[in-house]
């Protein structure tokens, strides 16, 4: 059976992680010692278009039209609730469950949200080191190139709701096409 790469997800932000030095991961699929669900939640599922890119989710694969392949929820591709929000966290690399990006969603006013963890969002950081008290962020390397986050689930909840993401698109829901009326006799 074919397992999906985590490149769905990552072309949501390849171009801001390409574009930074930094990169943000965690240690474990956010938050901590909260269950996986098996299925994303109706209110996500959808179509949904910026103008130039598509995002389609269904209930338990999500296809972005710049990586032409599905995401499957399981062991690559985590999906947990949080503070109202989605929490989607799929490994830096494949097979290896070390270091994970973490993608926030949420629905708002009918618009599909992405944020993001950038250590480059200075107000993002001053939040991470407020909260976490510099136990939970360690730089891998002299260069400052990747930061690993590492909160409890009640430190992960305190970051989402004082605003240490930093905004990372948003997507209107596309309609679905309406069938034409019935022609008459």
């Amino acid at each position: 059976m074919y397992n999906p790469s985590i490149s769905v997800l990552l072309a949501l932000v390849v171009t801001v992680l390409m574009s930074a030095c930094n990169a943000a991961q965690f240690t474990v699929p956010m938050p901590p010692n909260k269950r996986d669900l098996t299925k994303i939640p109706l209110a996500f599922q959808g179509v949904w278009s910026d103008g130039e890119t598509t995002i389609t989710v269904q209930q338990t694969t999500f296809y972005h039209t710049d990586a032409e392949e599905s995401m499957e929820v399981g062991p690559n591709f985590r999906v947990r609730k949080m503070a109202g929000q989605l929490v989607l966290s799929f490994p830096e690399d494949k097979g290896a469950l070390d270091r994970w990006t973490v993608i926030l969603a949420d629905v708002i006013n009918g618009n599909l949200i992405l944020r993001e963890f950038d250590p480059e969002d200075e107000h993002a950081l001053a939040v991470w080191e407020e909260v976490l008290l510099d136990q939970g962020v360690h730089i891998v390397n002299e260069n400052n190139e990747t930061m690993i986050l590492s909160p409890t689930k009640s430190e992960f909840k305190s970051l989402i709701r004082r605003g240490a993401s930093t905004f990372l698109g948003e997507y209107h829901r596309v309609p679905k096409p309406s069938s034409p009326p019935p022609q008459s006799n």
